[in-house]
């Protein structure tokens, strides 16, 4: 505040009281969002922590493994994502806000879709070559929570609080940690450690939905319009395909050769689709092409 103040000082302004509300109204529900996202986010494993054993909750814990480059991926989105929303919401451009939003759920889809079912094939693979035989107790657990590698495609967001909706982020993520709580105890009771994180994801999809509610709300789509679901059908099968051809290295020997082998046919058989189903544009994947193409000195850019 005293920056601020000295600033708007600096610049002949007087200090504005107005402003500092505005400022306030945005940032405080969100702040306050984040401290439930937090909540929800921890809740299951602490949970878990005090009902298990040490070796128990050994397990759970490498089942909730992290894909570190999904959330690296889904953070750049959103904050390139708030900047060009923001632009476009001040000057009431709402079709170039649904084109955006739209475009980016379909190429998230595309990467974080066959990340999923990658996952799923070789999930016992993964966890036993990183943490050993003993952690293969975490395999059912793992399978479940890579489930939200989907939910995190659902980037709503960089459209709420482009729009200044961050009270609603603020009630929405209280839904979420209000129902996952009860759904961690319950389901967890249930079916142990899997049914845990199946709390866990109750509350995150409980968030999702809300959020796309307002993400259609303001930016004028249907329900049935608001998620790109062709777009996504297609990448959804591609992925499948892919997954099911590369099953076939699970016949080979040894864990780590099933994964190199296996996921180079995925690679392949999933590249080969998805330019085939033109589930990317050929303009798009070329244009990438360029991007990552190294340029020797005397080489003409366009060559």
């Amino acid at each position: 505040l005293v920056y601020v103040s000295l600033r708007r000082t600096d610049n002949g302004l007087p200090p504005s009281l107005a402003d500092l509300k505005q400022q306030l109204a945005y940032s405080l529900p969100f702040a306050a969002a984040v401290l439930f996202q937090i909540g929800h986010a921890q809740f299951h494993q602490y949970y878990i922590a005090a009902e298990v054993s040490s070796a128990e909750f050994a397990i759970y814990a490498v089942g909730i493994l992290q894909v570190p480059i999904v959330g690296m991926l889904t953070q750049s989105v959103v904050e390139v994502m708030l900047v060009r929303m923001t632009a476009a919401y001040e000057k009431k451009e709402f079709d170039e806000m649904r084109r955006v939003w739209h475009s980016a759920l379909a190429r998230l889809g595309v990467l974080l879709i066959p990340c999923w079912v990658l996952a799923q094939v070789f999930a016992a693979d993964i966890i036993v070559l990183l943490f050993g035989d003993p952690y293969v107790g975490a395999v059912p657990v793992f399978r479940v929570f890579v489930s939200t590698v989907l939910l995190m495609m659902i980037v709503d967001h960089s459209v709420l609080r482009s729009t200044g909706d961050t009270t609603f982020v603020f009630w929405a993520n209280v839904a979420g940690f209000l129902l996952s709580v009860p759904a961690v105890v319950l389901l967890a009771r249930a079916w142990g450690l899997p049914g845990a994180v199946g709390g866990y994801l109750v509350g995150l999809i409980v968030m999702r939905i809300m959020g796309l509610f307002k993400v259609a709300q303001r930016l004028d789509l249907s329900w049935s319009s608001v998620v790109p679901v062709s777009a996504l059908a297609r990448t959804l099968t591609a992925s499948l395909v892919s997954g099911g051809i590369a099953a076939t290295a699970l016949l080979l020997p040894g864990r780590f050769l099933r994964l190199a082998v296996g996921g180079t046919v995925f690679s392949i058989s999933y590249a080969a689709l998805v330019l085939w189903m033109r589930i990317v544009p050929p303009e798009e994947f070329l244009a990438l092409v360029r991007r990552f193409t190294p340029r020797y000195p005397g080489k003409s850019p366009t060559a």
